[in-house]
């Protein structure tokens, strides 16, 4: 698991998304998470599971502010 970090397009700030990489160098990585404000807190489970803390609005929020 790493953090790759890019510039946004507009220059001002970094973008960070979750990849997956093999340890060994094999296989292809693979980008676990797309948010805008990115994600940190990165830690693993007994049984392997990827707890995260995400910077993504609450959807479900949004469309109560939207109906009020």
């Amino acid at each position: 698991m790493l953090t790759v970090a890019t510039l946004a397009r507009d220059r001002t700030q970094y973008e960070r998304a979750l990849w997956s990489a093999p340890a060994d160098g094999s296989g292809s990585p693979t980008r676990l998470t797309r948010s805008a404000e990115g994600e940190s807190g990165v830690a693993f489970t007994g049984s392997g599971d990827i707890l995260l803390v995400s910077t993504r609005p609450d959807a479900a929020a949004e469309k109560d502010l939207e109906a009020a």
